[in-house]
């Protein structure tokens, strides 16, 4: 796995992986997720299904799916958070930014979850 950057901001990815069954499988995807550029650490739950990533906040969530893929197992992101970095240039446009005529301002709660399905 990269060792991150004394400054650089980190996000953690949950993944959800099909298809593991023994620790092999585990171990598997687990050298995969470690293998792309930009991952601190990767750790994969085999009773869950699942895969925890830290990585930087350049690495993409579909790289992480794409890696699984590679190593034989199908994964969907079920979660990604942003970094303490990018939640503040988030909150520093957004205060930047003039309020729409009528719209109140709706902060959801840090344990949102918002699910996407992304075709293409």
């Amino acid at each position: 796995m990269n060792e991150p950057l004394a400054s650089a901001a980190l996000h953690t990815i949950e993944l959800g992986v099909d298809g593991m069954h023994c620790g092999g499988c585990t171990g598997r995807v687990q050298r995969a997720l470690a293998a792309v550029p930009g991952v601190v650490d990767a750790a994969v739950d085999l009773d869950r299904q699942s895969a925890t990533v830290t990585a930087l906040e350049t690495v993409e969530p579909a790289r992480l799916v794409e890696a699984v893929g590679e190593a034989g197992y199908p994964a969907v992101v079920r979660e990604a958070g942003i970094g303490a970095a990018a939640a503040a240039r988030t909150h520093e446009h957004r205060a930047a930014m003039p309020a729409a005529s009528g719209a109140a301002d709706r902060t959801l709660p840090a344990d949102t979850t918002i699910e996407l399905d992304i075709d293409g």
